[in-house]
């Protein structure tokens, strides 16, 4: 093969994305889309728990049947909190003021334990990134030398874990009664 066409190749391969890989023969779904009543407004209420999520990653807008532009991450839990304020005083999603930020295992209910890369229904929740997300969820990690943090799930493979770094993590809200955690 042609040396100029090997290289372009090479510097090409990293740039492909990572489909979302399913398994639905292996395990029931978790997340059905039978389960969500969907609205108009970009959002959808689960009907098993009665939560209201927001069908895009905040930083993303829905329209017809996608979330439009990039998710925004934090690196911080505290800015993932001043976003979630921001978008209740000026009603940027879907008009609602009572968004707030999930708790671990609310967060968990929207885990697709069939797919992975990312771990979610993108029929539902589209164009969400294989990306870690906060949670409301605290979690002491003082006695492993850490500022205080909360626990975070990882949608590329659907595992929760508590956030020991300053990565930055992406946000998606939800409105509705709290389970307990």
């Amino acid at each position: 093969m042609n040396r100029l066409f090997l290289a372009t190749l090479a510097l090409t391969l990293p740039c492909i994305s990572v489909a979302q890989t399913c398994k639905p023969e292996s395990i029931k779904a978790t997340t059905p889309s039978e389960q969500f009543i969907e609205s108009p407004d970009g959002t959808l209420k689960d009907g098993r728990t009665g939560l209201v999520w927001s069908r895009c990653s905040v930083g993303q807008t829905f329209e017809g049947n996608s979330c439009i532009g990039q998710p925004s991450f934090y690196d911080t839990w505290q800015s993932a909190l001043a976003a979630v304020e921001s978008v209740n005083s000026d009603l940027s999603v879907s008009g609602f003021s009572d968004w707030r930020m999930p708790n671990i295992k609310e967060l968990g209910t929207l885990v697709e334990r069939t797919c992975s890369g990312p771990a979610i229904n993108l029929v539902l929740f589209p164009d969400t990134p294989s990306e870690s997300y906060y949670s409301s969820t605290p979690f002491d990690s003082l006695r492993l030398g850490y500022d205080y943090t909360v626990r975070a799930i990882n949608f590329s493979d659907g595992t929760e874990f508590d956030p020991t770094n300053n990565a930055k993590f992406a946000l998606r809200l939800v409105r509705g009664p709290v389970s307990e955690d």
